[in-house]
């Protein structure tokens, strides 16, 4: 039998209410870190952890708990969803460490929280990763590649993305039809086994263009751009 030194039935009441209504829901509804983790090169990752409306970035997941938070610039609910967005911020990684002749490496962050209804899917992170990088006339050159992972609930299970690898790019030439079966030209920059979405020297896009052609060398049709302009996604 559960003894109180409560005398006052009313006080008893008020006491059991407390616990069912405001304290209960609000641990039930205690926030879960989710965490993802960004493979800078073959011998450095890095663990990402979100909770609440704070960032953290660490080397190792032991190193989590002592990294400086990054606070959230905006926390929205829509459709029952709760999006947090992050400012920009720079890899904590020794200059040494990264990718030959990248100078930096920046990454932004939107993270929606399904909530306790979502079951396994749990949080969803969005965001991009841009390397920058001088050339020998001093011009700086961005690249940059989107980044969308569904975080794990612990850091041994976190999914990695893998930052782009800038010596191996590479330009496709591809076509899609749409509903009304007209064929769609678009231009795809591959680097390494992932996508860039968009370079810039020295702040501004970086210009293609595509010409098309018939069977005597007569031009029939030409768009020119910035590249995302070529995107179909």
């Amino acid at each position: 039998m559960l003894k109180t030194n409560v005398r006052s039935p009313m006080a008893l009441l008020f006491g059991l209410a407390y616990i069912l209504f405001v304290a209960l829901p609000a641990m039930a509804a205690e926030s879960k870190p989710a965490f993802i983790r960004i493979s800078v090169s073959p011998e450095v990752t890095l663990f990402v952890q979100f909770l609440e409306k704070e960032m953290r970035m660490a080397t190792t997941a032991e190193r989590l708990a002592q990294a400086t938070p990054v606070k959230a610039v905006s926390d929205k609910t829509e459709q029952g969803q709760r999006q947090f967005r992050f400012p920009a911020v720079a890899l904590p990684v020794p200059a040494e460490a990264l990718p030959a002749g990248v100078t930096k490496v920046q990454a932004t962050f939107q993270v929606l929280d399904l909530g306790p209804g979502a079951g396994p899917r749990g949080s969803l992170v969005f965001g991009e990763l841009a390397q920058y990088r001088a050339d020998k006339a001093g011009a700086e050159w961005l690249y940059m590649q989107r980044l969308g992972l569904q975080a794990s609930a612990t850091s041994d299970k976190a999914p990695e993305i893998q930052l782009a690898d800038l010596e191996k790019v590479s330009l496709t030439v591809v076509t899609k039809a749409d509903r009304e079966r007209k064929l769609g030209i678009g231009l795809r920059v591959a680097a390494g086994k992932s996508e860039l979405n968009d370079i810039r020297k020295n702040g501004q896009p970086v210009e293609a263009q595509i010409r098309v052609l018939d069977s005597a060398g007569k031009e029939v049709a030409s768009e020119k751009g910035p590249l995302n302009k070529f995107s179909f996604g």
